[in-house]
């Protein structure tokens, strides 16, 4: 059973970065980088470990298109468990797209939805996140509002780069230059808020790779994916001599480091 809401937003357009308008630079992202490989790999591991209980439900806030939903499911074998899953995800694009990933597998209960559903507390088993935080508008009320949700003896799963991110720094270095803030939270913002918030949590560091031919096209799609539609009528070309320092014999080859921060409540 799919039950497809729109009941929101998950953030507004002052922090909100549309991936919809930037759906070929994010595949370009996934095509030349090991980062999705990398967490798909330890979600599983870690997923199996934790020996899920039959039916157990799992929320993937920040879906996207269903992927890592759809990939978890069938590299950590959980056909056999008739897990439900939820996704919030606030772009209608890519809703429609997690409805016909997701609606392939044998799902006794799948739901889709545009912002958390505060209703549901203590409904899942497991909340994931894989680098959604950087873009909601309250760090600290979300995080709140997904514990909330979370049942006693479950589990929250983050991902955000860290400092020593290749991706990260750049975003950094693009918006020096172009002398405005960058508008999205980091690593530390989230550590820092879920000490305020007193919840105890562990930290694990994932290292990967991307690597793509040196071309001045593959230069702009990597800007605007970093800058989606935060900086408007900027043309990447302008930027391009930015990633400079992260060329080597033809390629761009850019070191991605990841904190995947868990909570157990």
């Amino acid at each position: 059973m799919t039950t497809t809401e729109t009941i929101g937003f998950l953030a507004p357009p002052e922090t909100y970065k549309d991936f919809s308008g930037i759906a070929d630079e994010y595949d370009f992202f996934r095509m030349y980088s090991s980062e999705y490989a990398s967490i798909l790999k330890i979600f599983a591991r870690d997923l199996k470990a934790n020996r899920p209980r039959q039916g157990f439900s799992v929320l993937d806030f920040g879906g996207g298109d269903g992927t890592l939903l759809a990939d978890l499911y069938d590299k950590a074998g959980l056909l056999p468990l008739s897990p439900s899953f939820s996704i919030v995800e606030p772009s209608d694009k890519y809703r429609r797209k997690a409805e016909h990933v997701l609606g392939q597998l044998e799902l006794d209960d799948l739901r889709i939805s545009s912002a958390l559903d505060l209703s549901r507390k203590a409904n899942y088993d497991l909340i994931i996140s894989n680098h959604v935080m950087y873009y909601v508008p309250d760090l600290r009320q979300c995080l709140s509002d997904l514990k909330r949700c979370l049942r006693p003896g479950s589990e929250m799963w983050l991902v955000m780069a860290n400092a020593g991110n290749a991706i990260g720094q750049l975003c950094e270095k693009l918006f020096s230059f172009l002398d405005r803030p960058v508008p999205y939270h980091c690593v530390d913002a989230l550590e820092g808020e879920l000490r305020h918030l007193g919840i105890s949590y562990t930290s694990e560091v994932v290292d990967s790779m991307m690597v793509f031919p040196d071309t001045s096209r593959n230069r702009q799609r990597l800007i605007k994916f970093i800058l989606g539609d935060a900086v408007p009528f900027i043309d990447p070309a302008q930027l391009e001599s930015q990633l400079d320092h992260l060329a080597v014999n033809g390629f761009i080859r850019a070191p991605l480091s990841d904190n995947l921060i868990r909570i157990k409540v």
